[in-house]
């Protein structure tokens, strides 16, 4: 089973060999993106003819590239993650090894983990708009349904659970796509690694009472650990951290689902009474799949944005990370420089209008790849200083970049919590951003 879904996918290398040789070049290192506890994801590009393809490449760490289980767990995220096509999951396009050991490359998202943007959020103070936490947890169901729907090449349903759903774990683009990345520890039929006895894999907050108790999670596992993370955007705190000891272990284990209205008493009956369903210790009593979490939140949506007007996760991004988002940009085109000394010359229209323009030393570079090579023509530097360019990416594109270094968050202020300074929503009836629902219907070309 495990050879046949490789060879499923004609995007997916069948060996490490065949995918170099049929791929051309190497991909070119960049920059360190991200660094997690089994592996790290460095940004890199190769050129295709007169264009340059941008990827993100993650690998095993040092340490753990010849540790038999830990290979066989990051080559079953390759294949299984490259088996979901879907606008809201990270799409993995090829699988290979070299001489650093096993990699594959991914779609690069320019953005942030929701884990950072809820941070920021509860470090200012303010609580992130129900609608942008409804829409991002919307978004996350229709990408985890596609997941455990995926089939095996000979029709047979894979029954492929996550198992480590989480803020950290779900990617919001500064253009407002949300999508669910890391498969790292999901489990299908006949994947080859297997939970070992006594060890619990994921992040602890967020498993399912079932995966506590070393039981064999199904697909309602996953929708437990999304009724913890829309718990948590709507609250703007922890709901099962383990402060002192299990303490929040224990509570998944014995604790009655909680009540969002206690902590936030702005939240409709229907969206209070489906969180309920969704953190339920009886499995039965829970959503039978995601598609049910994402059709339930729709009506309630609606409402919302009957009587405020339609607010977008692109929106908020916008208003709240713009500044992050040029920072990113800048430490990019000084990370390409460094490495490389080209310069880019843009092909293609702005993704969305916007005030500004992005005048950097050179050229901003953060295209991604959701539907293949991004239109991006390279050139050598002319012998003059460059003259700064603004950059716009095809509308396709979707981009990713590095974290700058930590900022140290301003002083809170000494009052009550401000008022969201969230853009204003657009009235319902209106024409709305391209990100209003149902967004995951519609997959970009």
């Amino acid at each position: 089973m495990r050879d046949a879904i490789v060879q499923d996918r004609a995007n997916i290398a069948p060996s490490p060999a065949a995918g170099n040789a049929a791929r051309g070049a190497p991909y070119t290192f960049v920059a360190a993106i991200a660094k997690g506890g089994m592996g790290t994801v460095e940004l890199c590009f190769r050129r295709e003819g007169p264009a340059i393809r941008w990827a993100a490449r993650k690998r095993l760490h040092d340490g753990l590239r010849s540790d038999p289980e830990f290979r066989s767990m990051f080559m079953d995220e390759a294949r299984l993650a490259g088996l979901i096509r879907h606008p809201n999951v990270v799409r993995v396009f090829e699988i290979g090894e070299d001489g650093d050991g096993p990699y594959l490359m991914m779609d690069y998202v320019e953005g942030l983990s929701l884990a950072r943007v809820a941070r920021q959020a509860a470090s200012d103070r303010r609580p992130m708009p129900m609608q942008v936490a409804l829409r991002i947890c919307q978004d996350v169901a229709a990408g985890l349904h596609a997941a455990h729907e995926v089939c095996g090449p000979d029709g047979t349903p894979l029954n492929l659970v996550h198992r480590d759903v989480s803020p950290h774990n779900v990617l919001i683009g500064f253009d407002g796509a949300v999508r669910v990345t890391d498969f790292g520890v999901a489990k299908a039929v006949g994947n080859a690694s297997r939970t070992s006895a006594g060890v619990l894999k994921g992040n602890m907050g967020y498993l399912a009472p079932e995966q506590l108790r070393f039981e064999e999670p199904d697909r309602r596992a996953d929708v437990f650990s999304l009724g913890v993370t829309l718990f948590e955007l709507l609250s703007g705190a922890r709901l099962y951290a383990n402060r002192a000891g299990f303490e929040g272990t224990r509570r998944i284990l014995t604790e009655a689902p909680p009540d969002i209205r206690t902590v936030r008493g702005d939240v409709p009956p229907a969206l209070a009474q489906l969180l309920r369903e969704m953190l339920t210790k009886e499995i039965n009593g829970r959503p039978a799949t995601a598609l049910e979490v994402a059709a339930r939140l729709e009506p309630v949506l609606q409402v919302m944005a009957t009587r405020e007007g339609v607010l977008t996760v692109a929106d908020y991004m916008d208003h709240h990370f713009a500044a992050t988002r040029e920072q990113h940009r800048a430490l990019l085109t000084e990370r390409l420089r460094e490495r490389t000394g080209l310069a880019l010359a843009p092909r293609g229209a702005a993704p969305r209008a916007s005030p500004r323009r992005w005048p950097l030393f050179g050229a901003i570079v953060a295209v991604g790849l959701m539907a293949g090579a991004a239109g991006v023509r390279v050139r050598r530097p002319e012998p003059a200083p460059p003259v700064p360019v603004a950059i716009r990416v095809a509308p396709h594109a979707v981009e990713v970049v590095p974290l700058p270094p930590p900022v140290a968050p301003e002083p809170p202020a000494p009052a009550a919590a401000a008022p969201d300074p969230s853009p204003a929503p657009r009235p319902a009836g209106g024409r709305s951003h391209r990100n209003q629902r149902p967004r995951h219907r519609r997959v970009r070309r």
